[in-house]
């Protein structure tokens, strides 16, 4: 079932009893409706009109459910960081060279979309050979989409066996037809540590689908979805784009952690103590119970409910727990019941990911799925 969005709705009522003279008056009252976020997607294409683009076609078939909200346009945004998904179509080289050219400004476009751990779809059958790269450039792109290189194909090559590979989103469907025009320099993907997607027969693969241990996700497809031809079921263009979406938006599992020492979190690195409430411009000093070195004063904000400080613990601490003081001339009153911390701990292995989030006066560190005591909050005149 579709998720609903706001609009005016018939509602049908059904009654099992008996009813008198056929009808039954009743009064119904809709208190309220709880109307899901919807996940944002991006639909670019490089050419609106040409040939062998696929964004119209993707841009339809995602808006049919109305449950996905989708954007389309032909200027890529320089910034993908709002999607939850990005979907785009760069065409392939044709006679008079159609294709959308991807170009140095729209890889590093891509490559900031991966590296904060973007879902992306890229389809094109020159763009990654003929990316606006250096040899650096390229690796690093095709690092991020689990491939080792890109052969940039020759002659033209029609689809006539397109088949899943085991293992793959696309295992189980096979393409014998494409009314995909230009079919010259379809680029040929050797995967590292992607999953080889389709192979063409007496051809190669080209596409490969990545997850990466960051997040991102990323499928990339040499010919254009749109114009594949549909065959015998799974092996239409509805379905592969649904398995496309469903593998991008994707939620990783949360891993399990079986054994994380609080201290070892907190010892010898560098943290960004935050404190937020309310008077915190008379915070004259953040101070702890350990050896460490605090850079005090604290930074406050303007509206004075954040006070800031750097502190780095030192790494031979033998302590399993750390007192926070906060001092100030007015004395303790103020800051008993209106203060939270947020400690953001730097540094291999667990980076910014590791947070101490203050409740009830009470710190926990929670990483992952677990709690851990380790450091107490406490206010000093």
């Amino acid at each position: 079932m579709a998720a609903p969005i706001p609009g005016n709705y018939l509602i049908t009522i059904g009654h099992k009893g008996f009813l008198v003279n056929g009808e039954q008056q009743f009064s119904l009252v809709v208190t309220g409706a709880t109307f899901p976020v919807l996940p944002r997607v991006l639909v670019w294409d490089g050419d609106s009109t040409a040939d062998d683009y696929s964004g119209r076609f993707i841009r339809d078939l995602l808006q049919a459910g109305d449950t996905i909200e989708v954007d389309y346009r032909t200027t890529l945004p320089a910034d993908l960081s709002g999607y939850d998904a990005a979907f785009l179509s760069f065409g392939n080289y044709g006679a008079g060279g159609e294709n959308t050219p991807f170009t140095g400004e729209l890889a590093a476009i891509v490559q900031a979309y991966l590296a904060a751990g973007g879902r992306l779809y890229l389809e094109g059958g020159d763009a990654l050979a003929q990316a606006g790269l250096d040899a650096a450039g390229k690796d690093a792109l095709w690092n991020m989409l689990g491939i080792d290189s890109v052969a940039d194909g020759g002659n033209s090559n029609l689809i006539d066996s397109l088949r899943g590979q085991v293992g793959a989103l696309t295992e189980g469907m096979v393409f014998t037809s494409s009314s995909q025009v230009e079919n010259r320099y379809i680029d040929l993907y050797f995967p590292a540590t992607g999953l080889a997607a389709f192979e063409e027969s007496d051809y190669g693969v080209v596409a490969v689908q990545q997850t990466n241990e960051g997040g991102s996700r990323s499928f990339v497809f040499s010919y254009a979805l749109a114009a594949l031809v549909d065959d015998t079921p799974p092996s239409t263009r509805a379905e592969l784009l649904h398995r496309i979406y469903e593998f991008l938006l994707e939620q990783a599992p949360i891993p399990a952690i079986t054994a994380v020492s609080p201290e070892a979190i907190w010892r010898g690195r560098r943290t960004l103590v935050n404190l937020y409430g309310e008077n915190l411009a008379e915070v004259t000093t953040i101070s702890v119970d350990q050896p460490a070195e605090v850079e005090n004063p604290p930074v406050i904000s303007a509206g004075g409910d954040q006070a800031s400080v750097w502190l780095t613990i030192a790494a031979e601490t033998a302590a399993d727990s750390v007192t926070i003081t906060i001092q100030a001339p007015g004395g303790s009153a103020a800051f008993e019941d209106n203060v939270s911390v947020d400690l953001i701990v730097l540094g291999d292995p667990l980076e910014e990911r590791a947070h101490l989030l203050f409740e009830d006066l009470q710190l926990l560190l929670r990483f992952g799925i677990l709690l851990y005591d380790g450091v107490r909050l406490e206010v000093a005149p």
